[in-house]
């Protein structure tokens, strides 16, 4: 049988991008099951929350509010020594972007657009920019920064869903621009038609 992936021309045929589906189980830990008349859906949870990740922070990025949200609590990142170095000597780099630190290199403050969840992985691509090109351009790592975050911030394979969250993911793909590929290209859904799967069951001569 022939597993049907959304091109782009049918995507921008389609008046409804990702249409009204019904959830009925989970394969193998990671790929969600939606049925409706048209067939049954196969949906990549890690694919599909790299896509809604990835479409929130490109728009955030792309004119950044430089409001910083003070924390209560410092947060203690992961840091090794070279980074440390890094933060010491951009400081006003990081306080110009919304990122503040103590003298024990805790986070104390960081932008307001960011999720506390992704921190680590903004801090990180921050300190690479640094020390490769001595600035930060949000506006030029915009693309590589969202895929970043949109990747390893994404929910992985074999992680158990609740039905909520599995609802919210539905609902977040439903509000992309882009919602059948994910920021790398790769299928976040894939259907499978009732055409396909009677002539599976040699219901249906071809």
């Amino acid at each position: 049988p022939r597993f049907m992936e959304m091109t782009e021309n049918e995507i921008e045929r389609q008046q409804e991008k990702i249409p009204e589906m019904e959830f009925i189980g989970i394969f193998s830990g990671t790929y969600l099951l939606f049925q409706n008349q048209d067939g049954l859906f196969l949906m990549d949870q890690h694919a599909a929350q790299e896509r809604i990740r990835y479409e929130h922070y490109h728009h955030v990025l792309s004119n950044p509010i430089k409001t910083t949200e003070h924390l209560l609590i410092p947060y203690a990142l992961h840091l090794t020594p070279s980074d440390k170095l890094t933060i010491d000597q951009y400081q006003k780099n990081f306080v110009d972007e919304g990122f503040l630190f103590d003298d024990q290199h805790q986070l104390t403050g960081h932008p307001m657009w960011l999720k506390p969840s992704e921190i680590e992985i903004a801090v990180e691509k921050m300190i690479a920019m640094l020390e490769q090109h001595h600035t930060i351009d949000l506006s030029k790592i915009r693309d590589d920064l969202a895929k970043d975050i949109s990747c390893k911030g994404a929910i992985k394979a074999n992680q158990r869903l609740s039905h909520q969250e599995v609802r919210a993911l539905y609902q977040g793909l439903k509000k992309a621009k882009n919602p059948y590929t994910c920021p790398h290209g790769r299928p976040t859904i894939i259907k499978l038609s009732h055409y396909d799967i009677e002539k599976m069951f040699k219901r249906m001569v071809s």
